[in-house]
């Protein structure tokens, strides 16, 4: 089974638009998604929409009881509620253009991270139905804007191996195993902003994955924005007390740390094996003799 899991805000319109692009695959296909809602108001509320989906699987947090601001904790919460042994991560306005399930189906295996192309729309060709349901339309800005995206909301690719080849989970695959063997997302990213997508990629190097690129199947990411940011305004998000402190975070934790696990999870069956290495051995006998010496 594959499950599909998604940290939503306030979305609704494009996330049924995304629900679409699954729904021709459920009855060739085992899968779930699973939605963490993450206090959408009540006009946004998800819901009212699992009779229509059936592979759809909400589960709400109410504004009342967050205490962190960082997506990388609904993303726990959702990897914990699902019961695929193949996982797929992605946006909620990240609508599938191609058949990515059936080549995670067939194509995923241990220790690989698959990263799926995610071609940036603007707002004209998200708005206008007729637009974006026209694949003549669609392959055709593809084709023209094949560059890196200029501006948040403007066209191009967020992920691509030759534009951006970021690895961030616009849509990503990973086995469940492999997820739970990293801890998921690190929740010391939770009161900040930004750096949790940083992080996974780092210790999902640092655990000798092979990421592999997809560029031929891809997602689109439908425009959310009011208005284009430009690379200056998106610069400016950046720079405040919350990303600062995940930045710390990235820069004197994650990075100077030899252990990919940053957290305990489970998913389904699978619990993650302490198994010490020789690294962890050395760490320890240093730390002892470190204290030892300083206590003379």
């Amino acid at each position: 089974m594959i499950s599909i899991v998604t940290a939503y805000y306030n979305r609704k319109a494009l996330f049924i638009r995304t629900l679409e692009s699954l729904n021709a695959y459920s009855d060739k296909i085992d899968f779930e998604m699973i939605v963490v809602d993450d206090g959408s108001k009540e006009e946004e509320r998800l819901e009212d929409l699992q009779p229509v989906y059936p592979f759809l699987k909400v589960h709400r947090i109410d504004q009342k009881d967050k205490w962190y601001s960082n997506p990388c904790i609904p993303f726990n919460i959702g990897f914990e509620l699902a019961k695929g042994d193949k996982i797929i991560l992605q946006n909620p306005e990240c609508y599938h253009y191609n058949n990515i399930l059936k080549y995670v189906s067939e194509n995923l295996f241990d220790n690989t991270y698959l990263s799926f192309g995610c071609f940036s729309l603007d707002k004209e060709n998200t708005d206008d139905n007729k637009l974006f349901l026209d694949r003549n339309n669609i392959d055709r800005v593809i084709k023209q804007f094949a560059h890196i995206v200029k501006i948040d909301g403007g066209l191009g690719w967020y992920n691509h191996s030759k534009y951006r080849p970021k690895s961030y989970h616009f849509c990503t695959a990973i086995m469940a195993k492999d997820l739970v063997d990293l801890g998921g997302f690190d929740p010391r990213y939770a009161l900040g902003h930004g750096f949790d997508d940083d992080d996974l990629i780092f210790r999902i190097r640092q655990k000798g994955m092979k990421i592999k690129f997809v560029d031929d199947t891809i997602v689109l990411h439908q425009n959310h924005y009011t208005k284009p940011i430009s690379a200056d305004e998106q610069e400016m998000k950046y720079i405040n007390g919350r990303a600062e402190r995940n930045k710390l975070i990235f820069q004197s934790i994650t990075s100077r740390s030899k252990i990919y696990r940053a957290n305990y999870l489970e998913i389904n069956k699978y619990k993650p094996e302490y198994q010490i290495c020789l690294t962890d051995l050395f760490q320890k006998i240093k730390l002892k003799l470190a204290r030892a010496f300083k206590s003379r």
